[in-house]
């Protein structure tokens, strides 16, 4: 026997019979243990329809999959349901959402269900009623997707509601100084960079997350845990009726713990390179500038308004990775120092600075020793002390060019754009581990034209799979689209996975490497 999940829907006519009636036609071949109360949603996917009734069951059954499919779509037909528009309004829907702990993708089924990490409203559900429930490709429970779907990145370009909230609850984020990191590629190395400089003795706010959304703020180096200031900034924006997206709930919940911490500074990473974005509420004391190349390009129309909204959003003195176009940055490191004489292996990069001596770090690539400088760079504005580069030989983040297993090879990298895609095949170069296979998965927004132009040049033959996110481009013309991940990755092949942390993160977590202390 098999335990499952399905889930039951209906926005046509007497909704709540419709769900019933398919519970008992369902219980000829699923032995239900428990199925949820009905709930309200709205509709998904295609808005312009009534609301639909939802509930979830878990059960178990004798058939295989395949069969289980056929069963359920004989009792949507027994129901009355006709399929004429994707997504649009039916009778009754039954879906299987896990069959056990079997990942499958065939030409007829996917299990676990494609989308439902994308589904809030199934997720509500299966957190409130099913704790047991795992994911079996994400590795997480359904309140742990649910938390993940809501703060990931920001969905909008606005923070006065923000700036209100935290004005009513006294300014928390004026209470404390903030090195504010932007750029297009290598934030978050150097924001976590900056923070180990300050032996961690500050507040971290990373953006966004690779595997859980507990690593986007740390105080003193640990996890914060912001249930409690959460709270304070949903009860406030009650109280003054305003709506906050979740990205700007958790920054507001982020500055109130780096207040209540008494953190003296706080280390920033831009959530979208722009004035308007939550993480903007202030003038910031410092700000930092990474690589620079074209990114969202679902959000901003091209690159010269791109850099606009960026160079906008700079405040107190700017260290800069190269020249900023209109800004006289107080600090440019490529003009500043030399590197010679690098390292690159599969256990970190190290390599000579000019007048400095050697610099070290566990994460792979040249470009990581700039960013080290970067950080040094910021450490020195707010302190006025001189960085001590050895603090940074134990930084690490998940997807940055990371080994996952040395035999067969596989790294995992999380860019996406063009300075992250010029990094990573320097670095695959500098290794000299070529060929790879390469599997590709991309966002909308990001450009594939661009991805495929440097990932070529490894020389590797290319796949494509869509990352775990209802943004993902489904396929890339030319490119053949794998039929399943994980098996692909278990054969004895060296193997890059490259182009999304919507991909990069459900791999880490199914190699159980998202934790690199």
């Amino acid at each position: 026997m098999a335990t499952v999940y399905v889930s039951f829907g209906s926005n046509l006519g007497d909704r709540a019979s419709h769900i019933r009636n398919a519970i008992d036609l369902t219980s000829e071949f699923i032995s239900w243990q428990f199925i949820t109360p009905m709930v309200e949603t709205a509709p998904y996917g295609k808005v312009d329809q009534p609301t639909f009734l939802n509930a979830v069951g878990k059960g178990d059954t004798g058939l295989t999959p395949e069969e289980l499919l056929r069963a359920l779509l004989d009792v949507e037909k027994k129901l009355g349901r006709t399929r004429e528009i994707r997504w649009g309004p039916r009778i009754i829907d039954l879906d299987i959402l896990t069959y056990d702990n079997l990942v499958l993708h065939s030409e007829v089924l996917t299990v676990p269900h494609p989308d439902l990490h994308n589904r809030d409203f199934l997720l509500k559900l299966l957190c409130q009623f099913f704790p047991e429930w795992s994911h079996p490709v994400l590795k997480k429970n359904a309140c742990e997707l649910l938390d993940d779907l809501t703060t990931r990145m920001p969905t909008s370009f606005k923070n006065e509601n923000l700036r209100r909230v935290l004005g009513a609850l006294g300014n928390p984020h004026e209470k404390v100084k903030t090195i504010y990191v932007t750029g297009s590629s290598g934030k978050g190395s150097v924001a976590a960079m900056v923070a180990a400089l300050f032996n961690n003795n500050v507040g971290l706010f990373l953006s966004p997350f690779v595997c859980t959304s507990a690593e986007m703020v740390m105080i003193d180096g640990k996890q914060a845990d912001l249930s409690s200031f959460k709270q304070q900034v949903l009860s406030v924006a009650k109280d003054l009726n305003v709506e906050l997206t979740p990205f700007e709930v958790l920054t507001g919940a982020a500055y109130l713990a780096f207040e209540k911490a008494k953190k003296e500074w706080a280390v920033v990473e831009t959530g979208i390179e722009s004035q308007h974005d939550a993480t903007n509420v202030k003038k910031h004391d410092i700000s930092v500038v990474t690589a620079l190349g074209m990114d969202h390009f679902d959000l901003f129309p091209d690159y010269d308004f791109y850099l606009r909204e960026l160079l906008n959003s700079l405040s107190g003195p700017v260290i800069s990775l190269e020249p900023l176009p209109g800004v006289d940055a107080d600090v440019v490191v490529q003009a500043k120092y030399g590197i010679e004489d690098s390292q690159i292996t599969l256990d970190g990069t190290q390599a000579y600075v000019t007048g400095m001596g050697t610099v070290r770090t566990r994460m792979l690539g040249l470009h990581q020793i700039w960013n080290a400088l970067l950080a040094g760079e910021a450490y020195r504005a707010a302190t006025g002390k001189e960085p001590e580069f050895s603090l940074l030989s134990d930084v690490v983040l998940p997807a940055r060019i990371q080994v996952v297993r040395k035999d067969p090879l596989l790294i995992v990298d999380g860019g996406h754009n063009a300075p992250a895609f010029k990094s990573l095949v320097e670095t695959i170069n500098d290794l000299g581990v070529n060929p790879m296979r390469i599997i590709l998965g991309l966002v909308k927004g990001k450009d594939h034209e661009v991805a495929l132009s440097y990932l070529k040049r490894l020389g590797g033959q290319i796949f494509y799979y869509p990352p775990f996110s209802d943004r993902a481009l489904t396929e890339l013309p030319g490119i053949p689209t794998l039929p399943n991940l994980y098996e692909a990755l278990e054969e004895p092949t060296p193997t890059l996975v490259a182009g999304s942390f919507y991909l990069a993160g459900p791999v880490l977590r199914y190699f159980n490497a998202c934790h690199l202390g």
